[in-house]
Formats: C-alpha cells, sequence, structure tokens
C-alpha cells in the first residue's frame, strides 16, 4: 500500500444556501411540550380521591343479607393462655373503673393497622409500609352485666354495624390507585394488624391471629398478620383469619368473628426489680410482705411492663434470655429500683407470674 502525500491547500465550497435543518421538529415539539404542560395543571386526570369501602356483605344464619364484622380480642390469664381472656381485668382495669368509662374519655384503646408490602412477598417488619390505622376505644366495645357489682362493663369485643349505632368499620382509600402505581401502595391487597395501647401503665401488646400459650414460640409472618383484599367494583372488603385466603372472617353467620390473641411482643422497656425476700416459707402474701429484708438478685419484668401483673414473664437478665424459676406456691417480695414500690409476687415455670399483692 502506498500513501500519497499533497502539501498544496485545500478548497471546500459550501452554498451559502444550504440549510442543515438544526431546528428540524423544534416548533412541534415546544408544541406537544407546552401541550402536557397545561393538560398537567389545567384539570388534570389523575384521582387523589378517597372513597369509603364497606365490609362485604354476606348472609347471616337467620337469612339476612348483611354488613357486620367483629372483632374479639383475648388477654393472657395466669396460667399463661387465654382461657377467659375477654376481661379487662387481666389488664388491670377493674370491673368498678370500667363500668364508669365514657366515650368521650380518653381511654385505652386497640389500634387495626393497615400494611402495604411489595408485590408478591409476605408481611414482615421489614418490608411492611403503614398506610393506615383504626382506632378502637374500650368504651365503643359491647358490654356486659357483671353480676358481683351489678353494673354492665365493657367487654374487648367489637362489631362494626351500618345499621347500629355503634363503631360502623368503614375503611377509606383510593378510588383508583393509577396514580400509585409503580409503588409499594399500588394494588388491592392490604395486610392488618393490631395492638393495645393500655393508658393505665404506659404498655402497649401486640395481638396474634391464633391462640398461642404465653411460652410458645412466634413466626411473625404467620402469626402476627391477617390478610384483607379491597373491592373497587362494589366499594367493599374482606379480612382473612390469616394471611392466606383460605378462610373469611368476621362475619356473625356460623359465628366466625376475627379472633385476636395478646402475644409476649410489647413495649421495649425491661424494669429492674431487686427481689428483697426468699419464697420460702411465705405461703401468703402477707407474710412476704411483713418479712425481714432479704438482699436476692435483680429480675426484669416482660418488655413494656412497668409494675408486675399476673400472666406476664419475669426474667433474670435484661435481654430476657433466662427466666426466674418457679416458686410454686409460695410468695417473694420485689421492689422497684425505680420507684421503691413493692409487691408480694408468685411465678410458675417459664417465669410467668401468677399472682401479685401490692405490699
Amino acid at each position: 500500500m502506498k500513501i500519497l502525500q499533497n502539501n498544496n491547500d485545500r478548497t471546500i465550497l459550501i452554498n451559502s444556501e444550504t440549510d442543515f435543518g438544526t431546528d428540524l421538529g423544534w416548533e412541534e415539539n415546544f408544541q406537544e411540550f407546552e401541550h402536557e404542560t397545561l393538560k398537567s395543571i389545567i384539570n388534570p386526570t389523575e384521582n387523589f380521591e378517597t372513597v369509603r369501602y364497606i365490609h362485604s356483605g354476606y348472609t347471616s344464619e337467620l337469612g339476612i343479607n348483611q354488613h357486620d364484622i367483629w372483632h374479639e380480642f383475648y388477654f393472657y390469664n395466669s396460667d399463661g393462655d387465654h382461657d377467659g381472656g375477654l376481661n379487662y381485668e387481666l389488664i388491670g382495669l377493674s370491673g368498678k373503673d370500667n363500668y364508669k368509662l365514657l366515650r368521650s374519655e380518653n381511654t385505652s384503646f386497640f389500634r387495626l393497622e393497615f400494611y402495604k408490602v411489595p408485590e408478591g412477598e409476605t408481611p414482615n417488619s421489614k418490608n411492611r409500609k403503614l398506610v393506615f390505622t383504626k382506632q378502637l376505644p374500650i368504651p365503643m366495645g359491647e358490654q356486659i352485666y357483671l353480676t358481683p357489682i351489678k353494673q354492665k362493663v365493657y367487654v374487648p369485643v367489637f362489631s362494626g354495624s351500618n345499621y347500629r349505632k355503634n363503631e360502623n368499620m368503614f375503611l377509606y382509600w383510593f378510588q383508583d390507585d393509577t396514580v400509585l402505581e409503580g409503588t409499594v401502595m399500588s394494588g388491592n391487597t392490604f395486610y392488618l394488624a393490631a395492638k393495645f395501647y393500655n393508658t393505665i401503665d404506659g404498655t402497649n401488646i401486640a395481638f396474634m391471629n391464633k391462640d398461642k400459650d404465653l411460652v410458645d414460640a412466634i413466626d411473625e409472618t404467620e402469626d402476627m398478620y391477617r390478610k384483607m383484599v379491597i373491592n373497587r367494583s362494589n366499594y367493599s372488603y374482606v379480612i382473612y383469619t390469616g394471611i392466606t385466603e383460605d378462610h373469611r372472617g368476621g362475619e356473625s353467620s356460623s359465628y366466625t368473628p376475627l379472633q385476636w390473641y395478646a402475644s409476649q411482643i410489647s413495649s421495649e422497656i425491661r424494669v429492674a426489680y431487686q427481689i428483697t425476700t426468699s419464697a420460702f416459707p411465705h405461703s401468703t402474701p402477707a407474710s412476704a410482705c411483713v418479712a425481714s429484708p432479704y438482699s436476692g438478685d435483680v429480675v426484669y419484668l416482660q418488655s413494656g411492663h412497668n409494675i408486675p401483673q399476673v400472666g406476664i414473664t419475669a426474667y433474670t437478665s435484661a435481654t430476657g434470655t433466662g427466666t426466674v424459676a418457679s416458686s410454686g406456691s409460695y410468695y417473694a417480695r420485689v421492689e422497684s429500683l425505680s420507684t421503691g414500690a413493692e409487691y408480694a409476687v408468685r411465678t410458675m415455670s417459664g417465669g410467668v407470674i401468677t399472682s401479685v399483692t401490692e405490699c
């Protein structure tokens, strides 16, 4: 191959009338931009309206089509299970204080929490996003007649009805979720969790979707949530007993309410108490309260509890890695390291407190 070299100047002639069209299409593009800008400002098509969703209708045992929905909340008893758990006395609210509650008062309440998760995933504390809540104060619940005090008291049972004068359980969400496309907020599926906020001692308790004893292990995804699906065509919703659509809950036909069960998951604070008497031989709370001082180990209450209560667990470490031994039928006296308050307590296997008496 041979390269030819020429050192002479060369000239390129360009016609002055030549137009490369560098602004070709500018006018059309500007008109389209102007149109899109005005469209987004003047009467945009995005629909941010929220509408009311009602519990999906069903036929009751009496053959009546209705929309009622029922929630029941069970607390732990002294044996560490939920038998007889529809009772506020188990969390420190006496019958006498119960019947005096008014709907206008700032009382303890349950909170239903509605979450969204990425499509195709099941809920957990890492991927869930809280979208709205619904509060159920104690005075919004059902009442029963308590014979010992001859008064009606509230029980942790709540019904939602669009006919009776109580909580209607309406929910509000977007009519059209087009504006939410591409986000975790889109779609018709929600997951429901429940908590109780106790104004007596400042604690909160998370509830499970199934009955488990205090010493049983908990699977967050399987045990703490319920699936809810909304229908945008008739503005209704259905809540299931678990995270699948195997069984619908909340109906009063065949009485299948949404039953919630207290768990050992609550606030993160562990309050320390010094054991000031040994358990033996104090067979009554009174004898433990007046016994000679004794310098024992420090024990820690279950997370979220400031005072000893029946049904909660006492631990030997602040991290909750060991439980207090059973005291059998005997009582020990414990003293709060922060307030000095003293209590005579009795524990069962697993550190569960079975009896409490304030000294």
